[in-house]
């Protein structure tokens, strides 16, 4: 079955500084009287007047809730986007990836072949140090020095 995310109206921030979001079956109206009836999850995305933050925000609290983004379309304040269930074979492939290298330089040999969501990569490893990596589908992989393997945060 395919799904697609509805926002109603971005602009309506509850008391928590979130805009919800619903996941619907695809073919769901805006306009549907009861949009929460009709769901098959939520998400609550983080309210924040950068554009390009909420949609890193969006893409995020779609990954934790284990949905992935297809592609964002806005009529006005109403918000409709495929999605689908995300892939985890891709972190699997990642995390395989990381923890079988056994060269000098992971971060050119590994992950810059990962689809790497480089700004909140920057903001979460701020000191470079390459021991975070955040993907475009919103997780998190970071090196544990004491076990030596990366895992999923």
């Amino acid at each position: 079955m395919d799904h697609q995310l509805i926002i109603e109206n971005i602009e309506d921030v509850d008391e928590n500084g979130t805009t919800r979001g619903w996941i619907v079956p695809a073919g769901t109206e805006a306009d549907a009287l009861d949009l929460e009836l009709e769901a098959v999850d939520h998400v609550d995305i983080p309210a924040t007047e950068d554009p390009d933050q909420w949609r890193r925000n969006l893409t995020v609290a779609l990954a934790d809730a284990g949905w992935e983004l297809n592609e964002l379309r806005h009529d006005g304040p109403t918000i409709t986007a495929p999605v689908k269930p995300r892939d985890r074979k891709s972190v699997a492939d990642a995390l395989g990836a990381l923890n079988g290298y056994r060269g000098s330089d992971v971060w050119q040999d590994v992950i810059m072949g990962l689809p790497v969501d480089e700004d909140r990569t920057a903001r979460l490893d701020p000191s470079g140090a390459s021991n975070v990596v955040a993907l475009r589908s919103g997780e998190v992989l970071r090196w544990d020095a004491a076990r030596a393997v990366w895992h999923e945060a």
